[in-house]
């Protein structure tokens, strides 16, 4: 993991959390103990590290870019008006207690939605909120942690 997004420490206390799950039993085998270790976090690890690479890109390079900053604004007011279904991806994995690998697949479906209601505009007064409400309903669960 790059250390892009302050999560190392986070992610070796869950680790630990999950080894200790495996080892429960006494009677398991290591083979077994570490097989369902690794099945168990490494769709996490995986997201984590995809995560940090894309915030060290997004640190590098977006953030003095206009689209990006349209697109945070955007993402922020969109918070601010459906609290219960649309968290930004960095405040999911920062503030709430969610699976990595969670957190980067409703990432994923957030940043579509954004995509699409960004499409072909360039102001946040332009957006159409009536339709942003129509994609989070139907795209995104009501988010708890």
């Amino acid at each position: 993991i790059v250390p892009f997004h302050g999560q190392g420490m986070n992610a070796a206390f869950e680790d630990c959390v999950a080894f200790m799950d495996c080892i429960e039993d006494p009677g398991r085998e290591w083979r077994e103990v570490f097989a369902d270790f690794q099945q168990r976090r490494v769709d996490n690890a995986n997201a984590i590290a995809d995560m940090a690479l894309e915030n060290y890109g997004i640190m590098r390079e977006s953030v003095r870019n206009p689209r990006f900053l349209l697109r945070k604004a955007l993402e922020h007011e969109l918070e601010r008006r459906h609290p219960g279904h649309f968290v930004a991806r960095y405040s999911m994995v920062m503030f709430h207690l969610i699976p990595y690998a969670e957190a980067y697949r409703r990432g994923q479906v957030q940043d579509q939605i954004l995509e699409r209601l960004l499409d072909g505009i360039d102001t946040i007064e332009a957006v159409d909120y009536a339709h942003a409400e129509r994609l989070i309903n139907d795209q995104l669960t009501v988010f708890s942690d």
